[in-house]
């Protein structure tokens, strides 16, 4: 599996109190405090239920709430069994509660899980899908991205993939993944053959991110690049 297929990251406590939806969201991580923190771990990658869980407190509409009901009883499910085995129902729910939030986080899942099972064609279209619908959800949405770019590099379509990972890092739903999106985006332009453009995301991550675990990654990749020029 490609290494850019990335879970969504945490926000800090301050972050989120600029958020209209802050009640909500403590709400929402008690909830899954006493619910044994729900997390789905798929394929190294830790899917977060915050957003859902969040939503589901906020929530006025009963299709939406329903959908979103669905959806926590789902995460549970494949978190005590085989997260593979919920696949189908998440799909279905998609098409049922499309137009939802829930159902657009639904269709995420799908992508994750056909990323677990390593199906890149079938996790591209699912994150396709997810994007098309046009959700921006702030903990999702560049993840999907992320996950769109590691299904085309699963299938060496480098190129594709090194630009769909900087739709990523330029999504600024989460300020503490972009500089790694952009250090996939770098991987893939070189694995494309375009050492020009490589150079560029790794000065980047170098210039903006300096003093940081991710422009260590950049200086010494670049200097690889150099060497094999």
């Amino acid at each position: 599996m490609a290494k850019g297929f990335k879970g969504v990251k945490r926000f800090t406590k301050k972050e989120l109190k600029e958020d209209k939806f802050v009640v909500s969201y403590f709400k929402a991580r008690q909830w899954i405090e006493e619910n044994q923190k729900t997390v789905m771990k798929v394929g190294g990658v830790v899917i977060l239920v915050v957003a859902l869980a969040a939503f589901w407190v906020r929530s006025r509409s009963q299709t939406e709430t329903q959908a979103a009901t669905e959806l926590s009883m789902t995460m549970i499910k494949a978190q005590t069994g085989d997260p593979s085995s919920v696949t189908q129902q998440l799909a279905d729910m998609a098409k049922r509660f499309s137009g939802t939030r829930a159902g657009d986080d639904a269709q995420f899942y799908v992508g994750q899980l056909k990323a677990m099972s390593h199906k890149p064609d079938e996790a591209l279209k699912a994150f396709d899908d997810f994007v098309k619908r046009g959700s921006k959800n702030r903990y999702l949405y560049p993840s999907a991205l992320a996950g769109k770019a590691a299904a085309l590099e699963d299938l060496k379509r480098y190129q594709e993939a090194a630009e769909t990972y900087l739709k990523a890092a330029t999504a600024k739903t989460d300020a503490f993944t972009y500089p790694g999106f952009r250090l996939d985006a770098a991987r893939c332009f070189e694995l494309a053959g375009n050492s020009q453009k490589a150079k560029e995301q790794y000065q980047l991550i170098r210039d903006k991110n300096p003093k940081t675990s991710y422009a260590q990654k950049a200086e010494k990749c670049m200097a690889q690049l150099q060497a094999k020029s």
